[in-house]
């Protein structure tokens, strides 16, 4: 038989009996009495029994966790819990959050926590024996590094443009920031208005950026930081309109190192504010030695796609461009030709693609460069427009001699962009280009 508080109490009894029968010594009765007093005194201690709850509600920086106690052990419920930390075996002396005492399930919401961390939790009781642990279970919080996409800007106008991404916090509060400059080393940030963003969806967003400089090259790209660190999108570029003084606004187009206006000049004025003569009579144009302009068929309904047209003495001005521009020499002209592989092919490379303005069949059109070039047509010498819908003409700053300058010119039936000497009063488009 085991020695335990049960058989003893069994002993004692039938002890008693056999003492009332005068059947067992006095000695005896002392020693089972000793026996008796040690048991009840050194009753065994029990800790409670807990079992720890899968944890749920999983976010970027919170969990639903809990337990329950199942068994209160050798005392009443004096605390019970969650104990958790980033370690695998966490106890009491790591974080913990307590519940209303007694037995039964609890649940507790863990707060405050960092995003795609993992973490190891226990349930836990405390009565007067002890502490009592469930098993340790663990989980991860939502979130990773933001993703950052720079999209190309939209409405760039002179000075001001917008900058787009496609962004996604991955769970994490994210904020997002532009940054930006004239140099691929970018210096100035503009914070997103709507920061932080959160959740886990792919979000596109835009920030108006002002105070831009007319014609310039920009660079940007989006930036964002989360609790695990920070995200760049790739550097785009663009160039900022500029416009004249007229305040006609132009598109800028990089053509290698080149910047060239992506429309045909359209002012009436010089850039210093003094108008440019409008000559429409024939004759009058023929015998001209200074100065003028005018519209295609001296109709102004061809400014918008065709710009004006200038005479040899308009350019020699200097102040035909707008500040920071001016008409390309004819060496200029030589490194865009070579630089869009060579005159038999550079004329289909900036010819405006289609049929909408130029004639059938517009041979070798691709417009790869940007340069859309419109088939504006001239003024000749003795006054007469030709050409409109069949070719354009780009006068240079560059005199061929006493009466002529070169010029550049395209045809609707060819992929070359051509070379040649004119009258200097024939009226020209003007392709400004940066300084």
């Amino acid at each position: 038989m085991a020695i335990t508080k049960q058989n003893i109490f069994f002993c004692w009894s039938l002890l008693q009996l056999k003492i009332n029968q005068g059947l067992v010594k006095s000695f005896a009765i002392a020693i089972l009495s000793m026996l008796l007093l040690i048991l009840v005194s050194c009753e065994e201690k029990e800790v409670p029994v807990v079992i720890t709850s899968i944890p749920d509600n999983v976010s970027g920086t919170s969990a639903t966790c809990g337990g329950s106690v199942v068994d209160e052990g050798s005392g009443i419920i004096l605390e019970r819990g969650i104990c958790w930390s980033t370690g695998k075996d966490p106890d009491t002396d790591d974080e913990t959050i307590c519940y209303t005492p007694g037995i039964g399930d609890f649940i507790i919401d863990l707060e405050n926590l960092n995003g795609g961390t993992t973490y190891y939790v226990k349930a836990y009781a405390i009565n007067k024996d002890g502490t009592g642990y469930g098993i340790t279970r663990s989980f991860t919080t939502r979130g990773q590094l933001p993703v950052a996409v720079t999209l190309l800007p939209t409405a760039v106008s002179t000075d001001n443009a917008f900058f787009n991404a496609k962004v996604n916090a991955n769970y994490l509060s994210t904020d997002l920031f532009f940054e930006y400059g004239t140099t691929p080393g970018l210096g100035t940030s503009v914070p997103y208005p709507g920061n932080p963003v959160t959740g886990n969806s792919d979000i596109t967003i835009s920030v108006n950026v002002q105070s831009l400089l007319q014609g310039t090259k920009y660079y940007y790209r989006i930036k964002a930081v989360n609790s695990l660190g920070i995200n760049y999108g790739d550097k785009v570029s663009f160039i900022t309109k500029t416009s004249d003084r007229d305040g006609n606004i132009y598109s800028v187009i990089a053509i290698g190192e080149q910047y060239w206006m992506g429309e045909n000049l359209k002012t009436t004025r010089y850039n210093d504010g003094k108008p440019i003569p409008l000559v429409t009579e024939d004759s009058k144009w023929a015998s001209l030695n200074t100065a003028a302009y005018c519209w295609y068929n001296n109709d102004i309904k061809y400014k918008p796609i065709y710009g004006a047209l200038y005479n040899w003495y308009a350019v020699k001005t200097n102040k035909l461009c707008p500040v920071g521009w001016h008409v390309p020499t004819d060496e200029e002209w030589t490194v865009l030709t070579e630089y869009l592989g060579g005159k038999d092919v550079a004329g289909g490379k900036i010819k405006e693609a289609g049929t909408s303005h130029w004639a059938s069949p517009n041979t070798g059109a691709s417009n790869e460069s940007g340069f859309t070039a419109m088939p504006a047509g001239n003024r000749r010498y003795d006054g007469f427009f030709s050409g409109a819908t069949g070719h354009a003409t780009w006068r240079t700053s560059t005199e061929y001699d006493v009466n002529k300058v070169m010029y550049r010119y395209v045809f609707y039936h060819s992929s070359s962009l051509y070379s040649a000497s004119t009258n200097k009063n024939a009226g020209y488009s003007v392709r400004c280009i940066k300084d």
